[in-house]
């Protein structure tokens, strides 16, 4: 089981609203940025190896939201569709030799 959830994201664009009740049940504090949390609470009681890629997949959402200038929970699929060429036109880390993905 994955024993560490969380992972170090610089999310430095505005936080969309959300309902405070549902993520009252996630990991951390109403301080810490949405997508953090429900990542973590998606995270928790994953295998390790899944646990690992899901949380690099997610990390380089971020970073690429980030790039673009919005926020993971808030990008709109047209903001959103130059992922796609993005991920196939760059390589992708991997893990035990297989591609993470």
């Amino acid at each position: 089981m994955a024993s560490e959830v969380a992972f170090d994201v610089p999310i430095s664009v505005p936080v969309p609203a959300a309902r405070p009740a549902p993520l009252d049940r996630l990991p951390g504090s109403s301080n810490d940025d949405p997508f953090l949390r429900l990542t973590a609470g998606w995270l928790v009681g994953r295998a390790d190896k899944t646990a690992t890629a899901y949380r690099r997949d997610l990390k380089a959402w971020a970073k690429w939201c980030a790039h673009i200038g919005g926020h993971p929970l808030a990008v709109e699929r047209h903001t959103s569709m130059p992922w796609v060429p993005h991920l196939t036109a760059t390589p992708q880390p991997r893990i035990d030799g297989r591609l993470n993905r």
